[in-house]
């Protein structure tokens, strides 16, 4: 059976990448997946610049409304 973590957020900050990378490395460990769900930011977080995609491999960029 597939144990399956998944993280859903309106957006991703810069400084919670390596926060998300480190436990999808510790969770792939155990044998869990890590999907991190995560929209587009509204147009006062976009205009920080502070926003990142994350890797395919665990992040995914899902339509907001």
């Amino acid at each position: 059976m597939t144990r399956l973590v998944v993280f859903l957020g309106a957006h991703v900050k810069h400084y919670r990448a390596p926060f998300f990378a480190r436990l999808h490395e510790a969770l792939k460990q155990d044998g869990v997946q890590l999907r991190v769900l995560y929209g587009s930011p509204n147009s006062h977080h976009a205009a920080r610049w502070d926003n990142v995609e994350l890797p395919a491999e665990y992040g995914r960029h899902v339509p907001s409304l």
